[in-house]
Order: C-alpha cells, then structure tokens, then sequence
C-alpha cells in the first residue's frame, strides 16, 4: 500500500477547501438572488452548471497555464520549440510550425523552450516558471469578481464564474507551492529553489534538458545532440530528476552514436 505523503495531504485539504468555498459561494448566490426553488428541474441545473463550469475552468486553466510559461520564457529569451494542450502538438521545425498528435501519454499540457546561454552558471528561468501559475492566479481573480457582480442577477453564470474561479486558484496553489517528490519538481520549486548554490548540479541539468526537450521535439536524433549539453552533468550522484534525464539521454547518445 502507498504511503500517503505530504503532497497528498497537501492536494487533500485543498480540495476539501475548494468544497467549502464552493458551498459557501452557492450559499451566497442563494441569499442575494433571493433563489428559492430547490426542485428537481434546479437540482438538475445546478449539477449540470458544476459539473461543466468544472470541465471548462479545468481546460481554460490548463491552455492558458502553459501560455504563461510561453510567454514568460520569450519575454526573457527562450526559443519556442512546442506546445501542446492535450492531444494537439504545435512544433516549429526548420522555421515552420507543424500541427500533429501529441505522442506523450497523460499529457495535459506541454511548453518546450529553448532557455537562452548560460552566464555565470545561471539563466533567466523565473519569470517563465511562474508565469503559469500567475496567469492562474490572474484567470481566478476574474473569474471571483464576475462571480460576486452576477450573484445577484443571474445566479447560473455566477455559479459558473465561481467554479471556474475555484479550480484556477486550486491549480494556481499547486503549482505555486514549492514541491520536490523526486521525480517531478513544482513551478515553485524552481522559482524559490533553483537558483541556490547548492542546487547548481540541478540548474544546469534543467537548463541542459530544457535544450534537449527542444531539440527532440523539433526531430533532433539523439547522436546528432550536442554532447557537451550533458557531458558537464555530473550524472554519478542523481539526485534529482533533471540529473536523471541527463544520464537517460547521455546513454542514448552514447548507444546511437555507435551505429
């Protein structure tokens, strides 16, 4: 059985806070609207607005979460390489952008950039790591305001901006927290971590990932990538997961660069 970790409990009361603002709101909207048909026809309504405010909110929150990483990485210099929401995959190859299926399984959302030269063992990463989760943040606050102006007039959309409004903040939080499980590190990891001394083995394998990720996605074979993009890592004490898909793809060059 796994052990329930400190990110699952995170997550767990999270979303029991989500329920509570979301039954408080609903109470709200309620009150001021002066709303007092609970029949069936309502119950159903009510439903079907969560449950598809949820949906949309969670879509919406996803594409514009990677748009801020796209737009905070071009702001300070990174190159677009992809992006991908869902199943759809833009790649800009040879200067063109190709739209085709996305290959990676689970993937909601992707943005590949190419991060700007190193200068004096750092680059500029973060305002594109947190730009995501700003732009989350940003969507929230619309949406709360659009919920507290409709309350008391047209108490569907109101219920709707405020689930919207809820799973922005949710996603927002997540990815806000500074969260290391080992095989995956939070935007807010990166913002208030990497940039440390102690995590320079780790600042140069993300910056050295971050170009390979771009290379592959444009159709770079791996022996045609640039050794010295992983031939500085030291890949003999992984630690974290960057390091990790340094030595991945350092064996890789190594097995296809003797064919």
């Amino acid at each position: 059985m796994r052990k329930i970790s400190t990110n699952d409990i995170l997550q767990y009361i999270l979303m029991i806070l989500c329920f509570a603002g979301g039954w408080f709101g609903y109470s709200y909207i309620n009150q001021v609207s002066g709303q007092s048909n609970w029949g069936f026809l309502w119950v159903l309504g009510v439903i079907f607005v969560t449950i598809t405010s949820a949906i949309i909110g969670l879509y919406l929150n996803i594409v514009l979460h990677e748009a801020g990483h796209l737009l905070g990485g071009l702001f300070t210099g990174s190159r677009f390489a992809a992006f991908s929401v869902f199943n759809i995959l833009i790649v800009k190859k040879n200067g063109k952008l190709t739209v085709k299926k996305c290959g990676v399984p689970g993937a909601s959302g992707i943005c590949v950039l190419s991060p700007p030269n190193m200068r004096n063992g750092t680059y500029p990463f973060k305002l594109s790591a947190s730009s995501g989760f700003l732009v989350n943040f940003l969507l929230s606050f619309i949406c709360l305001i659009l919920f507290y102006c409709f309350a008391g007039i047209a108490a569907f959309w109101a219920k709707a901006f405020l689930v919207s409004g809820i799973v922005g903040a949710f996603l927002g939080i997540i990815n806000f927290i500074p969260i290391n499980t080992g095989v995956a590190l939070s935007d807010g990891y990166v913002v208030f971590n990497l940039g440390k001394e102690k995590n320079k083995t780790t600042r140069l394998a993300c910056w050295s990932i971050f170009r390979i990720n771009a290379l592959d996605a444009e159709g770079v074979r791996p022996r045609d990538i640039p050794a010295e993009l992983f031939n500085s890592i030291d890949v003999g004490n992984i630690n974290d997961i960057f390091v990790l898909l340094s030595a991945l793809y350092q064996y890789k060059y190594l097995v296809t660069s003797k064919k």
